[in-house]
């Protein structure tokens, strides 16, 4: 079966009115021409698991754009979006799970990946008596 998307798709479709990524599945879509698989990896420390695999990773990472947004003079959001190995994408945005979006990349290097981000589950607060 071949997934590949022969239509081209239009950038406006990447974004919404205020100018930040809609939908991470339709940046894959315009950037490799393909339908991806998909991972969501919920409940990981953003800031953590985006600073490890900036690290561990540096090597792979083809290319990486962030959208910052502030209020208060202060910023509250931001978004990360890495291009790595052949076709991966993989988005840390605050208020979505982290999603691992790949099509032709071996699937044991992403896995390896995944067990990597795994590692930085966020950990319950116990409650006070």
């Amino acid at each position: 079966m071949n997934l590949e998307v022969h239509n081209t798709m239009n950038i406006e479709s990447v974004f919404n009115q205020y100018e930040y990524i809609e939908n991470v599945k339709n940046l894959y879509v315009a950037r490799f021409g393909r339908i991806p698989n998909l991972i969501r990896l919920c409940g990981i420390d953003h800031k953590k698991a985006h600073e490890w695999l900036s690290q561990t990773y540096r090597e792979d990472i083809a290319d990486c754009c962030y959208f910052k947004y502030c209020g208060s003079n202060k910023y509250y959001r931001e978004d990360v979006y890495y291009f790595l190995f052949e076709d991966t994408l993989i988005s840390f945005e605050k208020y979505h799970p982290i999603r691992i979006l790949f099509r032709k990349t071996d699937s044991a290097l992403v896995d390896k990946v995944v067990t990597g981000i795994k590692k930085f589950k966020k950990r319950s607060r116990k409650k006070r008596r």
